[in-house]
C-alpha cells in the first residue's frame, strides 16, 4: 500500500512510498523569506496536486494531528500549520484520498518507545535516534523533520501489521 506520511510545517518532512519498503524521508521547504502562510499553503496544494496526479499516487495519507493554536510555538507557526492542514484536507478531498490523523505522542511512542519527553528538543532527538536505529536515516543525518515523517510512516505500518513483520526480519528475537 502506497502512502504519504507528512510532518507538516514550513519545512515539511515527508515519506512517499510503499509500507512494505524502507522509507526514504525527504524535505519539502514551503516557508520562504518574505512569503506568507497563504503563499506556503498554495505551494503545498500545488505540490500535493502533482503528487496525486503522478503514477506514485498514495492510497492513504498519515499526518500528525494539528495542535490547538495555543499549543503552537507562536502565532505565525499556528497560522502556517492551520493553512497547510487546510490545503492538505482540501486537495486530498478532491482526489478522494483518505487522511489518517494521529497524535504526535502516539506515533512517537510506537517509534521511540516513549510518547512524551521533558522538552520538544528531547522528543526530536529521540525521533532522530529511532530513525537512525531503524535505518531510515543514516548516522550523519540529524534532520528531525525527516525523522518525524519516518515515525508517522512507521506508525501506519504498525497499524497495518507491516512494520512489525519488517522489524522481526531485521531484528531476530
Amino acid at each position: 500500500m502506497r502512502v504519504l506520511a507528512l510532518d507538516i510545517a514550513g519545512r515539511t518532512g515527508y515519506v512517499l512510498g510503499d509500507l512494505s519498503a524502507r522509507p526514504q524521508p525527504k524535505i519539502l521547504s514551503l516557508a520562504a523569506e518574505g512569503k506568507t502562510a497563504a503563499d506556503a499553503a498554495a505551494r503545498f496544494g500545488l505540490w500535493l496536486r502533482d503528487v496525486f496526479e503522478s503514477p506514485n499516487r498514495p492510497a492513504s495519507i498519515v499526518v500528525e494531528r494539528n495542535l490547538a493554536g495555543s499549543a503552537q510555538k507562536g502565532g505565525h507557526a499556528s497560522e502556517m500549520t492551520m493553512k497547510l492542514h487546510g490545503a492538505l484536507t482540501a486537495v486530498a478531498a478532491c482526489y478522494r484520498i483518505p487522511i489518517e490523523r494521529v497524535a504526535a505522542s502516539t506515533a512517537r511512542k510506537s517509534f521511540t518507545g516513549r510518547g512524551t519527553y521533558p522538552s520538544r528538543e528531547d522528543a526530536k532527538r529521540a525521533s532522530v535516534k529511532a530513525a537512525q536505529f531503524h535505518g531510515f536515516l543514516d548516522k550523519f543525518d540529524n534532520d528531525n523533520d525527516k525523522a518525524d515523517a519516518a515515525g508517522l510512516f512507521f506508525w501506519l505500518g504498525l497499524q497495518r501489521g507491516i512494520a512489525q513483520k519488517r522489524l522481526q526480519e531485521a531484528i531476530p528475537f
